[in-house]
């Protein structure tokens, strides 16, 4: 409810959050080390706005990728100037008594001066398309091999179709 907090889940949101970011806000927080906060954060970047992202995990993209690749991709963000916290969340999003976005405070007891929040969790897999098509899912989108090809519902790889994004689910072992 509070202005400067926005989500990135359409193109809409996306012009809206294009528009914050030519206003040139102090600082940006991403909420969210995933797929959508890594291409904020490098926005920000890019743009020169100081940007912080926090995740709970040990490292952005752990799930999808495994810690070793996380850690990787940790570095190159601090290489890039990204204020990148693991292992953290947000407790609260703090307003300056206007309805006005101006702070957040986080698990590990931090407060981060901020102008803008981009929550970016808890993208939802667009599989039920697949429904009866053979190809294996679950509530975390599509199961597939290390070599990203979709697993059938035996569990069998199928040598024609591949899986990428979000919607594939493959073995990690962290």
């Amino acid at each position: 409810a509070l202005d400067g907090v926005v989500v990135l889940r359409t193109a809409d949101d996306a012009a809206r959050i294009r528009a914050r970011l030519e206003d040139r806000p102090r600082r940006v927080l991403v909420i969210g080390g995933g797929f959508t906060g890594g291409e904020i954060a490098s926005s920000c970047s890019t743009l020169g706005i100081p940007v912080t992202v926090v995740d709970r995990g040990p490292a952005p993209m752990a799930k999808v990728f495994g810690t070793a690749i996380g850690r990787m991709m940790a570095d190159v963000q601090r290489e890039h100037g990204v204020d990148l916290r693991t292992g953290t969340g947000v407790v609260s999003l703090l307003d300056d008594d206007s309805g006005r976005l101006c702070g957040a405070r986080l698990t590990d007891g931090s407060t981060v001066d901020v102008d803008l929040a981009v929550v970016a969790v808890g993208a939802v897999p667009n599989s039920e398309w697949l429904t009866g098509s053979g190809v294996a899912q679950d509530a975390g989108g599509v199961l597939c091999d290390v070599a990203q090809r979709a697993l059938d519902t035996d569990g069998q790889p199928m040598d024609d179709v591949f899986v990428a994004g979000d919607v594939a689910r493959h073995p990690n072992p962290s």
